[in-house]
């Protein structure tokens, strides 16, 4: 229901209930599933998503100029997605997907994916 953007009311209603049935059943693995794709379709589940959440970019981190979606968009670019692939994930059009990559080279001053995602891995790499 996502992927076709036929009803995305419904479609969101479904990954409440089911994340509410999977937290009922304590079914950790499962919710994580649905947390994980109730995260990309920007459709909030009502409660946090089990597991350690990823740290916001520091004020002085070179990320901190994307926008959260930008940066979805490169951390599915820099695990080699195809951009039609980042679009059926991120439940957006492939040209959205075009124009967000555009915005971050620009932002990171790169001119590749391959130096977006070394940006990307060195602003993350463990102090």
């Amino acid at each position: 229901m996502l992927a076709s953007r036929a009803s995305s009311v419904a479609a969101a209603d479904s990954l409440r209930r089911a994340g509410r049935i999977a937290r009922d059943l304590g079914a950790t693995p499962f919710l994580a599933e649905i947390a994980d794709l109730a995260d990309r379709a920007r459709v909030r589940l009502g409660e946090p998503a089990p597991g350690p959440a990823e740290p916001a970019p520091e004020p002085d981190d070179e990320l901190a100029v994307l926008t959260a979606r930008e940066l979805e968009v490169l951390t599915e670019l820099a695990a080699g997605h195809t951009n039609r692939a980042i679009a059926q994930r991120l439940f957006i059009s492939e040209k959205t997907v075009g124009v967000h990559i555009t915005r971050i080279y620009a932002k990171l001053d790169v001119h590749s994916r391959v130096q977006a995602s070394a940006v990307l891995m060195r602003a993350r790499r463990p102090s």
